[in-house]
């Protein structure tokens, strides 16, 4: 691939700030893109990187900042301003006219910024100015011949590069893609990358994406945000050298193993057999096969948007798999409601906490009380976190992070699972708390079987007893947490930059 010209800053943002209450969910970023670049954006997952294009793109209001566009402040336009400077995008999830066909998209697109788009009276499809144009940009993003095809019947690859078109009619001098791989296959996720580096001969490309080997190929210059702050910019090389990068990634609070008793041959608790998962058309998880044996801890770790939240979804059944099976004991429950599934003793901590903010402490333990035996009630979950006890007459609103996290703990013990998901339950913690919540997990393994979703790898296996990576929807590790603990190599391989 030939060297880019690369020129003067295009795109600036100094002290940019979002706060959700007390969460500074973008902390002062400071970006220089310039002209001509390909600008990656990583980070674990709550770095704020999406919020960070929200905020850029004006779809949420900074706190704090500005952003500049060519010299010219733009912080508090609307997003049809911001296109109309000369800055597009696209989402996470893909946005497009389902209903309408892969020309019309493209068209409407290209129509916004013509004079024709206040001509109430002409017939849209004989502007052919209007239709050339769409139809070249449909050749550009590699869907010619589906012009007259229902964006609804275009597969997900087909659909991204659909709105990647859509952005591309808006003209822009940058482009913005949010997560433009998730989602795709293997042979989808060539075709995107192929587009995405023809573009950049082309204009400014701002890329946020978690397929960390896509990045390091296509980028000239990466950003790492994490927790809401930089902590690091420059080359692909010098992201991958980069100390305080992996840490980030792998985790870096160290922490004593958890006490392990003597292993015992036990029959599985839970077995996944090759589910495949998809939301929408977009196909997640890939022939995912684990098992978790009664009373040990298995960790599934990965990196961003790996599929390790999709296969607790699948699990649970909020995002049942198309295929596959999932057996609780002896019990098929793919497919089941999550109501059925946690009757039949499956407990889950999510991701966000998603506590009742209008109940008080006790209120959203009662209330999640299933049954009357069992270890847990709400004296024993007061014992495991004593901070609850002193506030359990206090609103789920008032609490603070650390606070909520621990009550989404001690809400899904109260139902005395025999099986308790966690996912990513350090997320977002101050390193104090982190250690408080690592702590009362220690302290229940062994009395209760866990499987561990989490970002940060060293405080996972540190409590677990095997650990399975999965990758691009697809598991690519399975063994002992301690095997994996002490093989920093392995474990960079797998989860690091």
């Amino acid at each position: 691939m030939k060297p880019r010209a690369i020129g003067e800053p295009i795109l600036t943002t100094r002290g940019l700030v979002k706060r959700f209450g007390a969460l500074a969910a973008v902390d002062g970023v400071d970006l220089t893109v310039r002209q001509g670049e390909l600008h990656s954006i990583i980070g674990p997952n709550g770095a704020g990187k999406t919020t960070f294009f929200n905020v850029l793109f004006g779809i949420l209001e900074s706190d704090a900042g500005e952003v500049q566009f060519k010299g010219e402040r733009i912080t508090g336009l609307s997003p049809d301003q911001i296109v109309g400077r000369g800055v597009s995008r696209s989402f996470q999830i893909i946005s497009i006219f389902q209903e309408l066909t892969v020309l019309e998209n493209v068209r409407i697109a290209v129509q916004a910024r013509s004079p024709h788009r206040f001509d109430m009276l002409s017939r849209a499809e004989a502007l052919a100015d209007l239709v050339e144009e769409a139809r070249r940009i449909i050749g550009l993003v590699g869907l010619a011949g589906k012009e007259e095809v229902a964006a609804s019947s275009l597969s997900h690859g087909d659909q991204r590069l659909l709105e990647i078109g859509i952005a591309l009619a808006t003209a822009p001098e940058v482009l913005l893609l949010d997560e433009p791989l998730a989602g795709l296959s293997p042979r989808e996720r060539v075709r995107v990358t192929d587009l995405i580096q023809r573009l950049a001969e082309r204009m400014t490309i701002v890329l946020i994406e978690h397929d960390i080997d896509r990045v390091l190929a296509l980028s000239d210059r990466i950003t790492v945000l994490h927790q809401g702050k930089v902590i690091a910019e420059g080359s692909p090389a010098e992201i991958q050298k980069d100390h305080q990068v992996q840490e980030a990634y792998l985790g870096g609070l160290k922490v004593s193993e958890a006490k392990r008793p003597a292993a015992q041959a036990t029959a599985p608790l839970l077995t996944v057999e090759r589910i495949n998962t998809f939301y929408g058309k977009s196909h997640i998880l890939h022939d995912v096969s684990l098992e978790v044996r009664e009373g040990e801890v298995v960790c599934l770790l990965g990196r961003n948007g790996a599929g390790k939240t999709t296969t607790l979804s699948s699990i649970i059944g909020t995002a049942p798999p198309r295929k596959g099976a999932i057996r609780f004991r002896d019990t098929e429950i793919a497919g089941l409601a999550p109501e059925r599934v946690g009757r039949l003793g499956i407990g889950l901590v999510p991701q966000g906490r998603r506590i009742f903010p209008n109940l008080t402490v006790m209120e959203n333990l009662l209330i999640a009380r299933r049954n009357s035996t069992g270890r847990w009630d709400a004296d024993s979950v007061f014992k495991l976190f004593p901070n609850l006890d002193q506030l359990k007459s206090r609103r789920g609103e008032h609490l603070s992070g650390g606070e909520l996290q621990m009550l989404a703990i001690a809400r899904a013990l109260m139902g005395n699972p025999q099986l308790l998901l966690l996912d990513e339950p350090f997320e977002g913690l101050a390193p104090a708390v982190v250690e408080g919540v690592w702590r009362a997990l220690a302290e229940i393994r062994g009395t209760m079987t866990l499987l561990l979703v989490e970002q940060n790898a060293d405080l996972a296996l540190a409590l677990g007893d095997r650990a399975y990576v999965i990758n691009n929807g697809a598991i690519e590790h399975s063994g002992s947490s301690q095997d994996l603990l002490h093989d920093y190599d392995l474990r960079k391989r797998l989860l690091g930059i």
